[in-house]
């Protein structure tokens, strides 16, 4: 019987699959449940909470607390946080497929910790600095570059990612930068770098460094100097850390396109296991972009 494949799994999916779909899944696939998908969640409309009424307030809570109970009894319950998958990175040399993860289980249902108090101001002070990182500007020097980025067309753009992000010149500066990126942040937090710490492919460090270099070309095409989508301004941030953890998985589920795109272009030794989920057919597809096709 073939292994299990490892996947990282997306809001949008866990957002729109049907009762018991991702638990059909799971004798083909295990999950990689990411912190960042449990903010996700958790903090649903967060923004507009002071405008709902008492009842709204509680339906809400009521959904919140529902997606985190099916996304623990379908996808399971072991997750992974960024500190934790770094740190141990760090101080381990190794990994971070290997990092330790932690269980909701311990957590009172309640969406209060997320929702009220010290917490949600972290959770909106924190949508903002992400925000800010999405709607970074070209710098002069580069203008050159940023117009050629910006007259591509959309097959044009991604090959070029692929191709750029694939060289073996690319990927040795991307572990560089990596190694020594983190090792100056860890030495200011007190960390011990361990000898062995050499981001590689599998690496999350990796991972995490090849999405946001891979995600500026992308937004200046997407959107040149303009800000995020104001509706949507979390989301470019944090799908740049749904890209860095395919880094120690085998692929991505995710019904979010421009993800999926990116996803595509980063990691084309992993296309087998890019999925697409459906919604329509409700089913998952292998990912081609339609150019492709």
């Amino acid at each position: 019987m073939a292994a299990k494949k490892m996947l990282v799994l997306d809001k949008s999916v866990v957002k729109a699959a049907p009762k018991g779909f991702l638990k059909r899944l799971r004798p083909r696939f295990d999950f990689l449940l990411i912190d960042t998908l449990l903010q996700e969640i958790g903090t649903e409309k967060l923004d507009k909470r002071e405008m709902l009424c008492e009842s709204e307030k509680e339906r809400l809570d009521q959904m919140i607390r529902a997606n985190f109970k099916r996304t623990i009894e379908e996808a399971g319950d072991l997750w992974i946080d960024n500190e934790t998958a770094l740190s141990w990175e760090i101080e381990k040399g190794c990994s971070a497929k290997q990092s330790p993860r932690f269980s909701l289980c311990s957590i009172p249902p309640t969406t209060s910790l997320l929702s009220e108090g010290q917490t949600k101001k972290a959770c909106l002070d924190y949508d903002t600095k992400v925000a800010n990182l999405a709607s970074v500007v070209h710098a002069p020097e580069d203008e050159s570059g940023f117009q050629k980025i910006t007259n591509m067309g959309e097959e044009e753009l991604f090959m070029s990612i692929q191709i750029d992000y694939s060289s073996e010149e690319v990927l040795h500066r991307i572990a560089h930068d990596a190694k020594y990126g983190f090792e100056e942040v860890a030495t200011s937090r007190g960390l011990q770098v361990s000898p062995h710490f050499k981001p590689e492919r599998d690496w999350f460090s990796f991972g995490i460094t090849l999405a946001s270099w891979s995600f500026l070309p992308w937004k200046f095409w997407k959107r040149g100097d303009r800000s995020a989508d104001p509706k949507n301004t979390p989301n470019p941030y944090y799908d740049m850390i749904y890209r860095g953890y395919i880094s120690i998985a085998d692929g991505i589920l995710s019904a979010d396109k421009d993800l999926l795109k990116l996803s595509w272009a980063c990691w084309p030794d992993k296309r087998a296991n890019i999925y697409d989920y459906d919604m329509q057919e409700q089913r998952i597809v292998q990912f081609e972009p339609q150019w492709k096709s």
